[in-house]
């Protein structure tokens, strides 16, 4: 005599499937990250990388941008931190960006830009939107959002922000490498001075 169907038994198969290959996702993700290269840290060299903008047919490359001091700004349109973020960012571009600064802003969700432009159009954003299919976010090891990168002149990573960061932090540290470039840019070009110069020339003359 045939069993009778039960659907609940049918249920919990399909169930058991689901949450096998959901494991299996998750198992081979975590796989993925721990053979991974180590992610770059503060004091590396930030990887170098060419994106397309978004909605334009122009690509910015990170190594064009030197001796600029960059922020890259890793996000999501489902990130909630991450569009709050969006007022202080504007804010920042648009004080130092006379300066030698620019916020870089790495869009990770991964549809093209279809989000994204809803998002820069509510939020007004005013900095450049790159539109990341992966790989740029993968080199950075960059895996939650938002995340900030702070980088220096010379291309260094100077900070990593995970998880949001104050507007006081970011504006302490921005100013505080444009500070630093162009304080070493001064040093090389000033002559130096007479009288700086007239000890030397004094303890020669008396060799």
């Amino acid at each position: 005599m045939p069993t009778a169907f039960n659907p609940s038994k049918a249920f919990g198969g399909l169930m058991l499937i689901g949450l096998l290959v959901v494991a299996s996702l998750m198992f081979g993700h975590i796989i993925r990250r721990l053979l991974a290269e180590d992610p770059p840290a503060a004091g590396d060299e930030a990887p170098q990388f060419s994106l397309p903008q978004l909605d334009t047919d122009d690509a910015i490359s990170l190594n064009s941008l030197r001796p600029q001091v960059v922020l890259l700004e890793f996000w999501t349109s489902s990130c909630v931190g991450c569009i709050g973020a969006t007022p202080k960012l504007n804010r920042l571009h648009e004080r130092y960006r006379q300066q030698g600064f620019m916020v870089l802003s790495v869009n990770m969700d991964g549809d093209g830009g279809q989000q994204a432009r809803e998002v820069v159009r509510e939020r007004g954003i005013k900095y450049p939107v790159l539109i990341d299919p992966g790989q740029v976010a993968q080199r950075y090891g960059v895996y939650a959002t938002p995340t900030a990168i702070l980088l220096d002149a010379q291309g260094k990573i100077f900070s990593v922000h995970k998880g949001n960061v104050t507007e006081t932090r970011l504006n302490k540290e921005v100013k505080r490498l444009i500070q630093r470039r162009d304080g070493a840019v001064n040093s090389r070009a000033q002559p130096l001075s007479p009288s700086a110069q007239t000890p030397v020339l004094a303890q020669q003359s008396h060799e």
